[in-house]
């Protein structure tokens, strides 16, 4: 039996995937987030870093919904649908540009040397402003015109999906290629300013702040090509791999809170800190 060009066993295997992926999401991006909440509120990165995992932890909310409920269609122009399509639009818009701002961040503290003092006084109201201001004009702009639409398969609303495809790029794909171009550039600067630093300055960054950043901006780069590939191929109507990159997409989509979790949160001073505060509490 096929549905919408996909097997019923694609389904199942879509449906499966993306809820064991989002699954494990929720919790390490709720665990992360908690960790830096009650830890480390008050430095910059830290700051950054919370804000980027809670936004996560919301996406895989939104996006867990529609395959926990067996991919049962959601009608169009319904309160549900257009609860979901806002949440999708919102937090994945404030994913990229966060990332764009942790990437930024990375490359002030780095190259232009500036300290987390500085950066707070003189950049932190421009990041808020910046991350939070497009995505809510590219949440609202489509609700205005009426251009939350079921997106078949795998059945959840999102911006409509017709041929031109004009709404999901000004809304979202240009803004994701654009940024993710500026965001490449500056991990490839960054990475030079890294192999150029001293050997022991650079040993003690690497492993303590700067590794963990590299690779994480390197992921949301490879999740956002996979993302950009697959609707180009659907722009295109190739269907000879429709259903391997629409599964890439729902692999890279639903396990990104739990890499970002891992990257991030698994360090030896989170462990530290939880386990200061387990025996503070109960020895």
């Amino acid at each position: 039996m096929e549905a919408y060009g996909l097997t019923e066993r694609q389904l199942d295997l879509l449906k499966h995937t993306s809820v064991v992926l989002n699954s494990i999401s929720l919790v390490s991006t709720f665990l992360v987030s908690l960790t830096y909440l009650m830890f480390k509120k008050h430095r910059v990165p830290s700051l950054l870093n919370t804000i980027f995992t809670c936004v996560s932890f919301c996406l895989c909310v939104a996006l867990i919904v529609t395959p926990a409920f067996n991919y049962t269609p959601i009608l169009t122009n319904t309160i549900p649908c257009y609860l979901q399509a806002m949440s999708i639009q919102f937090f994945g818009s404030l994913i990229v540009n966060w990332w764009l701002v942790i990437s930024l961040n990375l490359y002030l503290m780095l190259i232009r040397q500036y300290t987390e003092q500085e950066i707070r006084e003189r950049f932190m109201i421009y990041y808020h402003i910046f991350a939070w201001g497009p995505p809510t004009l590219q949440t609202l702009i489509p609700l205005f015109f009426r251009r939350y639409h079921v997106n078949i398969p795998p059945f959840y609303c999102w911006l409509e999906n017709d041929e031109k495809n004009i709404w999901q790029f000004s809304c979202f794909y240009g803004e994701m290629i654009f940024f993710s171009a500026i965001g490449t550039l500056l991990w490839f600067r960054i990475i030079y300013a890294a192999c150029t630093l001293q050997k022991a300055k650079r040993t003690k960054i690497l492993t303590n702040y700067l590794l963990r950043h590299i690779v994480f901006i390197l992921m949301y780069i490879l999740i956002f090509s996979i993302m950009v590939a697959n609707r180009v191929y659907q722009a295109l109507k190739d269907e000879s791999i429709y259903f391997p990159l629409l599964y890439g997409q729902t692999i890279s989509l639903s396990a990104q809170g739990a890499l970002v979790a891992a990257v991030l949160g698994l360090t030896r001073e989170n462990f530290r800190l939880w386990k200061s505060f387990f025996a503070s509490r109960f020895c």
